[in-house]
């Protein structure tokens, strides 16, 4: 029998709430907000909760990888040079 608490977060069911995956990856719900309002992540509100697909999820890790929300180093980082 399956465990009523993994129910509906499994890789087949398309998503999962958005603080649940925030959570997994070890960002909090201020952070989720400020990637939201940057357009970094897409939710959807279904009856009052915020749930995040899986393709909105892969599409976050390839932006990732390429670079898109990479900042430039500020600060002592900045003026370091490697030699």
């Amino acid at each position: 029998m399956e465990n009523a608490a993994n129910k509906g977060t499994g890789p087949d069911c398309g998503g999962i709430e958005f603080i649940l995956w925030l959570t997994r990856i070890g960002k909090s719900r201020p952070t989720g907000y400020r990637w939201r309002k940057k357009n970094m992540i897409k939710a959807v509100n279904v009856e009052g909760k915020l749930f995040v697909t899986k393709q909105q999820i892969d599409l976050f890790w390839q932006r990732a990888e390429k670079g898109d929300f990479a900042k430039k180093a500020r600060g002592a980082s900045a003026k370091w040079k490697k030699a």
